[in-house]
């Protein structure tokens, strides 16, 4: 995702979070009373989470299961924390039946920017961890091919670790019948060298 910036020193309601949101038609995540707005992202940002989207929406276009780019949000915490992950799919009937909010979600992809990957493999990975539907989970560079999943059986049993680096590797999602390569991934990515700290 883009960087965050913090409103103000506001402390928000649930309720005034979104009227904030609905007023301003900017989208924000919500921590704790705090809301901070979502700044735009780049090219390849943008360009990844649209492959991954696009992938999944062509796997599960005869089942029912809704993936979104970045403009659904994720409930971590009822009334507590909202986020907007870069793709999130779920298959959950209460999901589809509300609208609105994600509160069953099977996979979520966050596509790192520098100015905001301490906080997404920090503060949300945290968060995400939590989620008891949640199988699989993808922290995805945009400035080279790299891709780490996150996988699980069940709500109950511990995490799985894999990287991927190989344009021609593929990761499967044994639970989702799905497999998406790296080519898919980065298909039309320009990547640009980014200079050492």
């Amino acid at each position: 995702m883009g960087a965050l910036a913090v409103v103000s020193n506001k402390h928000y309601t649930f309720e005034e979070y979104l009227k904030l949101e609905e007023q301003e038609h900017i989208r924000y995540e919500y921590y704790d009373g705090e809301a901070f707005a979502r700044a735009g992202s780049s090219m390849n940002h943008s360009n990844i989470a649209y492959n991954i989207n696009r992938s999944l929406n062509d796997a599960f276009r005869e089942r029912e299961c809704f993936s979104f780019q970045a403009d659904v949000k994720v409930e971590l915490k009822k009334e507590d924390v909202y986020v907007y992950p870069d793709v999130v799919l779920t298959c959950h009937a209460d999901d589809i039946k509300d609208g609105y909010y994600i509160r069953n979600p099977l996979l979520i992809v966050e596509v790192l920017s520098p100015s905001t990957e301490s906080y997404d493999r920090n503060v949300k990975w945290n968060r995400y961890r939590r989620l008891l539907s949640l199988r699989y989970f993808l922290f995805v560079s945009q400035q080279k091919p790299f891709v780490e999943l996150y996988s699980r059986s069940g709500p109950n049993t511990l995490y799985q670790y894999q990287a991927f680096d190989q344009m021609e590797e593929v990761i499967a999602f044994p639970d989702l019948q799905f497999n998406v390569s790296l080519r898919q991934v980065y298909g039309n990515i320009r990547f640009i060298e980014m200079p050492d700290k």
